[in-house]
């Protein structure tokens, strides 16, 4: 939960400018990420030393540290997984203080901009991580957090982290979750919740047994949505829940109740029938994918005839596409199919509408593939393009163009 383990951008540390950036990427569609962290180090490493001659930045750098006194136990651990010793731990608090600064740097340039940031609050911690660590009496150790066996994932999944204790949980005053969430939203105005579903019940998976063999415990949902809203309310956010899967009513029911959005994915939204596709209300989020589903790419090329006719239809009665293409001929480009998706999504009465950065691009593969099996594979594709190409790809700034005209007037 804490944020270094977000991105930290070195070009804005005042420690390494003037530095030249030593290490090279392999070349290929997928990187190594631990490869790459090991030759950046050593930068991190002589920016953290550095800092012990500069006295105003070293003062600042100790006032933060005694302020969040979890980020030197955090530090600690990190070097002691390491074996990096006395010099890790300074390296571990030196870029907790940067990602820290640089967080709150970006939530406040993006508020000028009257927009915010949008991040995830995952529904669990590494089995080997601080968290577990640090609070081990709050998680049930003997036993992992999963999913049944449904239409997406036919054996269930199993995703090796260790529950929260409900009982413990209860007794801590639900602190631990507090504590995520004001960790998150001191610099997001948006959070999504993972998993929104685990808040009431999760599916725990015994040592050594499969994720069919699981079952439900629930926990105390309503003790925890009192702890989310007050969060909510003390930073001006909203909640948006991932009510993907198998989705108990309660859950839906006190999400409404909460005044937390959900979810409505597109790819899971064309029906078997030959009716139009009814767009997304006002209780959403709309998009067209999640990070756990095929691009909109890989979808749209292998999404069975009758499905795209009817979703092509919807598009066209909308008037997104030109309706004088026969329902029964090829189909459209998919820039074009996809520029339309957005625009329908921008013209629904869904409060917000996520486009994926790769999607625009169109980009077949997807950074994750739900599963242990995948697990040494996920986010680690190179994109490709950067930030800085965005403005010149056509299939980007157009359907970018549309979807902005179509949030600016609704029907």
């Amino acid at each position: 939960r804490r944020p270094g383990q977000m991105c930290l951008s070195a070009r804005a540390v005042p420690e390494l400018s003037g530095s030249t950036e030593a290490t090279v990427l392999a070349p290929g569609r997928m990187l190594d990420l631990p490869a790459v962290a090991a030759a950046r180090r050593p930068r991190l490493d002589a920016a953290a030393a550095r800092l012990r001659d500069l006295p105003v930045r070293r003062a600042e750098h100790e006032r933060w540290l005694a302020a969040h006194p979890d980020a030197r136990d955090y530090a600690e651990f990190r070097a002691a997984t390491e074996g990096s010793g006395r010099e890790g731990v300074a390296t571990h608090e030196y870029a907790q203080w940067l990602m820290a600064n640089q967080l709150a740097d970006l939530a406040r340039n993006l508020a000028g901009r009257a927009q915010s940031l949008y991040i995830d609050l995952p529904v669990g911690a590494h089995r080997d991580g601080y968290d577990v660590a640090a609070r081990p009496d709050l998680f049930a150790g003997d036993a992992s957090v999963g999913a049944p066996p449904d239409d997406f994932q036919r054996e269930g999944q199993n995703w090796g982290f260790p529950p929260v204790d409900p009982r413990a949980s209860r007794a801590d005053g639900h602190g631990y979750l507090a504590a995520c969430l004001d960790e998150q939203l001191q610099y997001a105005k948006m959070l999504r919740l993972d998993h929104v579903m685990g808040l009431h019940r999760l599916w725990m998976i015994p040592a050594g047994a499969s994720a069919v063999d699981g079952a439900y415990v629930h926990y105390l949902a309503e003790e925890h949505w009192a702890t989310i809203s007050l969060a909510a309310g003390r930073h001006g956010a909203t909640i948006v829940g991932e009510n993907l899967g198998t989705v108990p009513p309660e859950t839906n029911r006190a999400m409404r109740r909460h005044r937390a959005l959900g979810m409505w994915v597109a790819e899971f939204e064309i029906p078997d029938e030959q009716v139009a596709v009814e767009p997304p209300g006002p209780g959403v989020l709309a998009c067209i994918d999640t990070h756990d589903l095929p691009t909109f790419t890989k979808w749209w090329a292998d999404l069975d005839a009758p499905r795209r006719r009817t979703f092509l239809a919807t598009l066209r009665a909308s008037g997104e596409l030109d309706r004088a293409r026969p329902d029964d001929t090829a189909s459209p480009a998919p820039a074009e199919v996809l520029a339309a998706t957005l625009a329908w999504l921008g013209h629904s009465r869904s409060p917000l509408v996520l486009a994926a950065l790769e999607d625009l691009w169109l980009e077949p593969n997807p950074q994750n593939v739900p599963g242990a099996g995948h697990q040494h594979e996920a986010f680690r594709q190179r994109c490709a393009h950067g930030l800085d190409e965005l403005d010149t790809l056509a299939s980007v700034t157009d359907a970018l163009d549309r979807l902005d005209l179509a949030r600016r007037t609704p029907v």
